[in-house]
């Protein structure tokens, strides 16, 4: 069984005008605008992805419906993993979609595909823990997404751990695109710690790996996924790498990671028995890379198939 364990069918009607900042709005909700804006970023970037790369990509994946994108998946996969993110909350304007409806849309598919759903937890949600008990019935996992949602170690989302205790995948980058667009001073407290005071890079402090190692230390009984292994952070990669070595709860993916594969197999090497694969598709694909047998056993032992 080959199996994608980072995916995601997040589309325009779920995705607040001002998520990428001025530039998503200037794109705005008009398909026309967004296909020729798309184009003309993907002919003329150079080939780093940088933010501009990242929003061509996802703006020629908006105009597909979910069930287009899951058939899509499927092509590739015998089973694929859906991380569902709630950008209502992010302050970056409101979604023509309730994040509800992003679910249960899911749900219905799920009776039909081979896909397994992550809810994502933003702590920001007053009525969090009501939503996520709806839901636990029927999903497989939860998704944390820092850069949106602030501080991941937080008495709400723990409550929901203890309760509904699912496997967790959460963002593990410092260069997350999406982001909260509020006030985050009186988030922050003392534990800001990036370089610059802008309000992407305040945001990216709170998916350092500590503070999902801290639940994952509480909640052993729970597998973890800190994904995209730190992305082009070394000291995150290897903080990553130390924690999967030392917690046998704790693991990484691929997704949106390695362009390169020595930079793959520094990671794969050090821990060949904790390296997921996935492809935060449709960021990127990573089908080329090797060891995939390997892989697809570590990403059955995450999701605890037989």
């Amino acid at each position: 069984m080959k199996i994608d364990i980072h995916t995601h069918t997040l589309g325009i009607d779920n995705t607040p005008e001002l998520i990428f900042g001025k530039i998503s709005k200037f794109v705005g909700k008009s398909k026309t605008r967004l296909n020729i804006i798309s184009k003309i970023l993907h002919y003329a970037l150079p080939t780093n992805r940088d933010i501009l790369e990242r929003l061509s990509i996802f703006l020629n994946e908006m105009g597909k419906s979910t069930e287009q994108k899951i058939q899509e998946l499927l092509q590739d996969n015998d089973m694929v993993i859906i991380n569902t993110i709630d950008l209502e909350y992010a302050g970056a304007g409101n979604v023509n979609i309730k994040y509800e409806k992003q679910i249960a849309e899911l749900i219905i598919l799920k009776k039909k595909y081979n896909i397994k759903i992550f809810v994502h937890l933003d702590n920001k949600r007053q009525d969090l823990y009501k939503l996520a008990s709806f839901f636990a019935p029927f999903v497989d996992g939860w998704k944390l997404y820092p850069p949106v949602s602030g501080y991941p170690n937080d008495e709400c989302i723990k409550a929901v751990l203890r309760d509904f205790p699912k496997h967790v995948t959460t963002h593990c980058t410092d260069s997350s695109p999406i982001y909260y667009h509020g006030n985050v001073d009186e988030l922050l407290i003392e534990h800001w710690t990036t370089r610059k005071g802008t309000q992407k890079n305040k945001c990216q402090s709170f998916s350092h790996p500590y503070w999902v190692f801290l639940l994952a230390n509480e909640f052993k009984n729970i597998n973890f996924n800190f994904a995209h292994a730190g992305g082009n952070n070394k000291e995150w990669q290897s903080y990553i790498i130390h924690i999967c070595k030392d917690n046998d709860n704790c693991f990484t993916d691929t997704s949106y990671t390695f362009k390169d594969v020595k930079g793959f197999s520094k990671v794969f090497d050090a821990i060949p028995d904790k390296l997921l694969f996935g492809t935060d598709d449709c960021m990127c694909d990573g089908y080329s890379l090797p060891n995939m047998a390997a892989m697809q056993k570590n990403n059955k032992k995450f999701l605890n198939i037989d």
